[in-house]
């Protein structure tokens, strides 16, 4: 007696459905990725599109202040930076050194009590040919006297008198003296 037994193998048409599914996915991968390729260089330009214009307005801005204020753009520029790092924005160093810039010509003019404040910290508001002394260097020297002094009271009222409204929220970068700044 002979057994003949046979086997079918139904399993090679299963195989090739998941062969030719795996086969469509790794091509719809494909094309996402060429898609997004496409996508995320576009997403890269003007992402850089975006940061160069950032740059030009802050540069423009820093170009106004400079000529509100009478610091050079540079030196606004490391402002800045500085006003960042100590908590303070830079529309507020803005508005207190226009403050200063008012009180040093009021000082250089005759104004007695403009000229007492300087006086008191041993900076001179006026240059060695008589004019009004630099916006930087003045702004520095003050710095420095004011990073030399005790906290207190009568620092944030010399703050106040000499950056107006300004002053107390500038005495961290005022701290940092004028090398730091």
């Amino acid at each position: 007696a002979q057994i003949e037994i046979t086997a079918k193998d139904s399993t090679q048409g299963v195989l090739d459905q998941v062969k030719g599914g795996l086969t469509g996915v790794q091509n719809a991968i494909g094309s996402l990725q060429g898609a997004l390729g496409g996508l995320l260089a576009g997403f890269s330009v003007g992402v850089f599109a975006g940061a160069i214009k950032d740059a030009i307005d802050y540069a423009d801005a820093l170009n106004d202040l400079s000529k509100r204020t009478g610091i050079n753009v540079e030196t606004l520029g490391g402002l800045g930076y500085a006003a960042k790092t100590a908590g303070v924005d830079l529309e507020t160093v803005a508005k207190g050194t226009q403050k200063l810039a008012q009180l040093m010509a009021e000082a250089a003019s005759g104004n007695d009590k403009a000229a007492a404040a300087f006086s008191a910290m041993g900076v001179s508001v006026k240059a060695a040919d008589g004019s009004l002394a630099d916006m930087d260097e003045t702004l520095f020297a003050v710095a420095d006297r004011f990073a030399s002094y005790a906290d207190g009271p009568e620092k944030a009222a010399l703050a106040q008198e000499l950056f107006g409204k300004s002053g107390a929220a500038l005495i961290p970068l005022l701290d940092e003296g004028g090398e730091k700044l």
